[in-house]
């Protein structure tokens, strides 16, 4: 046979076979789907510092296309900045707090029609939330269901260590409307010659993503390098008051571990001056496919540029509840009350959920007072004595989790981090759950999709987890 002819000499059983598949599947995909050409809205309320505005361009480009139950009118994407352990939560707080029309009439479940996808960056979840109506039309209750949304949406925020947050939405809606995603295992045999049709289909789905992520990847890069042209000098020049600001520092609170990160992020931030001065100029003499190869050095500056940034923040809001801010201090007096609601409600020793209700009514009471001259020194004691207490609930029920470089404390430069984190080794409760939801997940091979809420009086259909 000729040798030039010799590639090809499949190609027309091949056809055939993939014709076939066609035929087959399409009928198949049409059912299930269930779409509907009717209008629905796509909106992106809640973006958590991560979306740009071409992130919500294609959001909204791209959802009106999907294979969605005629039951969905409304598609809902939210990106958390800070949530809560269990993003079921957030998701209830958000509707009641902030989009009331997202509940249904007798506010204890989702609105009818509504699909809301979301992505928790602090600490990181992954979650989805719909009206009994639309969780009916997408068997979000059947078996492995819940899992494999979820699952759906890890992919693209653990691939090659920079989370792709609008992918992740995309492919949690997508996963919400194909009733064959469920989580590895729970899937029925539908015989070899539907999955090999499929995975050709997938592999066609799979270069495009590609293709997608390529892009995505070298606008993240030019918006990273924007950010650190844009904002490098003024940090640079505001570093000598921001030291001023840290030594200045001086509650029971303000130790020597609190010393330690900001001269580490200090040092760090100083050591990419260097860098910065070599990239500065080269995103507007090339395209984007060239300043990705510029990638390692970019991000490493971002980095350093945004923990700073981080830093000054939290430098400040301690410089300020030291000096009787009376709105900061009710605010960090709120979160660590919510914190220890989260502790009690979960925590099931009476012992520790008595020591737990102690504390809080000492936080509360601090609250009522916060321009009291001894706040500080009350404030201290009251996260030396939380810090025990969580530490006996860590031993007594969380005893699979050790703070390690798999469960990082909360340090300076977090956006995570408060006043008092990292005092004597103290970490809220929320982020000791987190790293035993974490190790559960982890243990037991699989997901571990939440479901339900913190506290009782809504029951809307939602699941999350970490990713």
């Amino acid at each position: 046979m000729n040798r030039i002819d010799s590639p090809f000499r499949y190609a027309r059983p091949v056809a055939a076979v993939l014709a076939l598949f066609v035929v087959l599947l399409l009928p198949m995909a049409a059912a299930t789907a269930q779409t509907t050409t009717a209008t629905r809205s796509v909106e992106v309320p809640l973006r958590g510092g991560q979306l740009t505005d071409d992130d919500v361009r294609l959001l909204e480009n791209e959802t009106p296309a999907l294979s969605l139950p005629a039951a969905v009118d409304r598609v809902v994407y939210l990106v958390f900045g800070s949530n809560e352990s269990n993003l079921n939560d957030s998701l209830r707080h958000y509707a009641e707090r902030d989009d009331r029309s997202l509940l249904s009439g007798s506010e204890d479940k989702f609105a009818p029609g509504s699909l809301i996808v979301a992505v928790g960056m602090d600490p990181r979840r992954v979650g989805v939330a719909c009206g009994d109506d639309v969780c009916n039309a997408i068997n979000f209750y059947g078996s492995g269901r819940m899992d494999g949304i979820l699952d759906e949406m890890r992919v693209p925020l653990r691939q090659s260590g920079d989370p792709n947050i609008a992918a992740a939405l995309l492919a949690g809606a997508r996963a919400a409307g194909d009733t064959t995603v469920v989580a590895e295992g729970d899937s029925d045999v539908l015989g070899w010659w539907i999955l090999g049709g499929i995975s050709g289909v997938a592999a066609v789905v799979t270069a495009g993503s590609l293709v997608w992520g390529q892009r995505h990847q070298r606008r993240r890069v030019r918006e990273r390098y924007n950010h650190v042209v844009g904002n490098y000098s003024r940090v640079a020049s505001q570093l000598d008051s921001i030291d001023v600001r840290a030594h200045s520092l001086s509650s029971p609170l303000a130790d020597d571990a609190l010393r330690r990160d900001w001269e580490d992020v200090r040092t760090r931030f100083l050591a990419t001056d260097s860098t910065v001065q070599r990239l500065s100029g080269i995103g507007d003499e090339v395209g984007d496919r060239e300043l990705a190869g510029h990638r390692k050095e970019i991000t490493e500056a971002y980095e350093a540029v945004r923990q700073m940034e981080n830093a000054e923040h939290n430098i400040d809001e301690f410089f300020r509840m030291e000096h009787g801010d009376d709105t900061v201090r009710r605010r960090r007096l709120t979160e660590l009350h919510e914190d220890l609601v989260e502790a009690r409600t979960t925590v099931s020793d009476d012992g520790l959920r008595d020591d737990l209700d102690g504390i809080d009514a000492r936080v509360v009471a601090l609250r009522e007072t916060p321009d009291a001259p001894d706040f500080m020194d009350a404030y201290a004691r009251i996260i030396t004595d939380y810090r025990i207490i969580i530490e006996a609930v860590r031993n007594r029920e969380f005893d699979d989790v050790e703070p390690d470089d798999d469960n990082p404390t909360p340090r300076l430069w977090d956006d995570s981090w408060r006043p008092g984190y990292g005092y004597y080794g103290f970490v809220p409760f929320v982020t000791v759950n987190s790293w035993h939801e974490s190790a559960t997940s982890s243990a037991s091979g699989s997901s571990g999709a939440t479901t339900g809420y913190s506290s009782g009086g809504f029951s809307g259909g939602s699941a999350s987890g970490g990713w």
